[in-house]
């Protein structure tokens, strides 16, 4: 069972960001199952590795959205978005060190934890921002 199920509660309305956060939910739901049956650190550091890659890639679309629609809150959610890059990235960096189940854990809790509370939060409130100064899917 996938630890994060997409919902409409998830969406944002806007069709390009809701298909970047289904994708990252099924690489925190990849990343989990991984964990679950045991992989190797080798194949977790794959896994890992695409999360990131990916998650700077959707940041970037977000940031570009922003910047086009001159975004109100523009500095305080690339904030958020390079916070989010520096505590990842202190989490993969210490899991690689010593890799342990608690850790392993504690990644997987940040993950969903962040992703949800940004969805439902953040990026709601960017997209009700987007729709009302015209962006159009």
């Amino acid at each position: 069972m996938s630890l994060i199920q997409w919902n409409d509660t998830l969406s944002v309305g806007i069709e390009e960001i809701d298909k970047q956060h289904i994708k990252l939910i099924g690489l925190i739901n990849q990343l989990n199952d991984a964990i679950q049956s045991g992989h190797d650190q080798e194949a977790l550091a794959g896994v890992l590795d695409e999360l990131v890659a990916y998650t700077m890639y959707h940041f970037g679309t977000e940031e570009r959205l922003m910047e086009l629609y001159a975004y109100t809150e523009l500095a305080p959610h690339i904030e958020r978005h390079e916070q989010f890059l520096i505590d990842i990235t202190t989490f993969i960096e210490r899991y690689q060190e010593r890799s342990s189940p608690q850790l392993a854990k504690d990644l997987i809790t940040f993950l969903s934890d962040w992703l949800s509370n940004h969805i439902l939060r953040t990026d709601k409130e960017l997209a009700s921002f987007l729709t009302q100064h015209g962006y159009e899917d």
